[in-house]
């Protein structure tokens, strides 16, 4: 008797079970797709990434990138919360991770003994400029940092630049015009006649090599995406009461041989990020 009451108790649990996968099939079912959507963390009316563009390489943290476009016939992805760039559904390296790899190979090691966390802090602090700057640009208002912008707004009056262009994507391509990595441009300006770029730092202290190697990187970037010639590179400093507006020689060799000199197969197994 024990037994069969056993049997019947177990019968019943695995009809049950049964009954309800039926149920939720039949829920998911009935759904209405946007339904499904949410649930699966995406906006309602979201333009996720083209389908063409999604390989097995690629596993993003987001969903839909932060920034999306087109450049040469190659789409263009940008995820802001890992700081990771995709081209055509492949993750590539950033610029500033090109030049930090470079950079340990000839000892350029700015960063050397520096603990972690205050990179991290610095780094979200030379963003916050970065995007109070942006923001300054687009409306006229200022969100904070009071010094350091008044002291941005006083340099763009005292030189007289004017800004074209903020945070523009740019892919840098090989000689066989195979996209080896992106990039984020602070500011395209117009400068006494001159058509130039411009990188906003916010470090304690300034490497002028490291610079000038990012900004030939940048033009070259900027000229190959856009087909529009750069005729002078600068770098905006801004930290506190300090206020620097610089400029910084062309040099081509120094862009192919850090493009040369670095495994780029290698750089896309890292997460490159430098402190912008």
């Amino acid at each position: 008797m024990f037994e069969f009451v056993v049997v019947i108790v177990v019968i019943v649990s695995m009809m049950a079970i049964t009954s309800k996968k039926s149920h939720n099939k039949q829920k998911e079912r009935q759904d209405h797709p946007q339904d499904k959507e949410i649930r699966m963390g995406l906006p309602v009316n979201a333009n996720p990434i083209p389908k063409r563009y999604h390989t097995p390489s690629y596993e993003p943290y987001q969903v839909i990138p932060t920034i999306s476009l087109m450049i040469k016939g190659h789409y263009v992805g940008f995820y802001a919360d890992t700081h990771t760039y995709v081209v055509d559904g492949k993750k590539v390296p950033s610029v500033t991770g090109l030049l930090d790899a470079y950079a340990r190979v000839v000892g350029w090691d700015d960063y050397a003994g520096i603990r972690p966390e205050v990179l991290r802090s610095a780094a979200l602090r030379g963003t916050r400029l970065h995007e109070i700057i942006e923001e300054y640009e687009r409306t006229g208002t200022n969100p904070g940092y009071p010094i350091e912008l008044e002291n941005y707004i006083r340099l763009k009056s005292e030189h007289d630049f004017k800004v074209k262009k903020m945070e523009q994507v740019l892919l840098l391509f090989d000689e066989k015009k195979k996209p080896i990595c992106a990039g984020r441009l602070d500011l395209v300006l117009d400068y006494q006649g001159n058509r130039c770029i411009c990188d906003i730092k916010r470090t304690s202290r300034l490497y002028p090599e490291k610079v000038k190697a990012q900004l030939n990187l940048y033009r070259i970037g900027y000229m190959q995406s856009y087909e529009e010639d750069i005729s002078e590179l600068y770098c905006l400093r801004l930290r506190d009461n300090l206020a620097q507006f610089k400029q910084f020689e062309i040099d081509m060799e120094i862009a192919k041989r850090i493009v040369k000199g670095v495994d780029i197969s290698v750089i896309r197994k890292e997460k490159c990020r430098g402190i912008e």
